[in-house]
């Protein structure tokens, strides 16, 4: 993994604690060094705008705000930046995706994942994210 991937700002929305302390041990571990999370998901458009996160790994139910309508809220606070968001859900059904993928989402992870899955995924997400940033610097 490159240091660029490896650097990386990824934000964790989660409202189960349990997975939250999992997922950010899981990335430290993994040699990511930039985590964050939280548990609230009325509270991600603040720490996009904070943060700048360089992606977003979001849960679809959560209560008070949905996973959809967080991402929603995040184009709307950032419209500039496209940051690349997977959706971690337990339920991924094709309505779910297809509103999903037309909110913004990148990919899907259907709970219970594996890990390493998880892993696969963030790094193609990152990786891409930075080559089209690169991109258009040129």
């Amino acid at each position: 993994m490159s240091d660029d991937i490896r650097n990386s700002k990824i934000l964790i929305v989660e409202d189960d604690a349990d997975n939250v302390h999992l997922l950010e041990l899981f990335f430290e571990t993994s040699g990511f060094t930039d985590v964050h999370a939280t548990s609230d998901a009325r509270s991600v458009e603040a720490l996009v705008r904070k943060l700048d996160p360089d992606l977003l790994l979001l849960d679809l139910h959560m209560p008070h705000v949905d996973g959809l309508e967080v991402m929603r809220r995040v184009q709307e606070a950032v419209p500039e930046h496209e940051i690349p968001m997977i959706v971690m859900s337990g339920d991924i059904s094709p309505e779910n995706r297809r509103i999903g993928a037309e909110m913004g989402a990148t990919d899907f992870l259907g709970k219970p994942y594996e890990m390493s899955a998880l892993l696969h995924k963030v790094e193609q997400a990152l990786g891409a994210s930075k080559t089209s940033a690169q991109q258009n610097a040129e």
